[in-house]
């Protein structure tokens, strides 16, 4: 089997656990700052890769509104997840295709 899709089966069957872990990025803030430091560009736009449920996202938006995050998962489930947290329609999603 594909290791990407073993990938996504694992993040997709636990992707409820790793949100119930992961969502408090609390032990991350430090270091969100430094890069929301290093953005210059008012509305500037930048790629997260492998989303999962938007906890970065949440932080970085509320520290920098205007950020324009265009942001990647290959899990479905975690794409699912991310819309729950934050359903504005101002970003966007990739999917992997079979």
């Amino acid at each position: 089997m594909d290791k990407t899709k073993i990938a996504i089966a694992i993040f997709n069957k636990y992707a409820n656990v790793y949100q119930a872990k992961f969502m408090d990025t609390d032990v991350y803030h430090d270091t969100f700052d430094v890069f929301c430091g290093c953005i210059y560009k008012k509305n500037a736009t930048i790629l997260e890769l492998a989303c999962g449920p938007r906890n970065v996202h949440l932080y970085l938006l509320q520290h920098r509104p205007n950020l324009n995050i265009f942001r990647i998962d290959l899990a479905p489930v975690m794409l699912d997840l991310a819309n729950i947290n934050h359903p504005k329609p101002e970003f966007h999603c990739v999917r992997r295709r079979a």
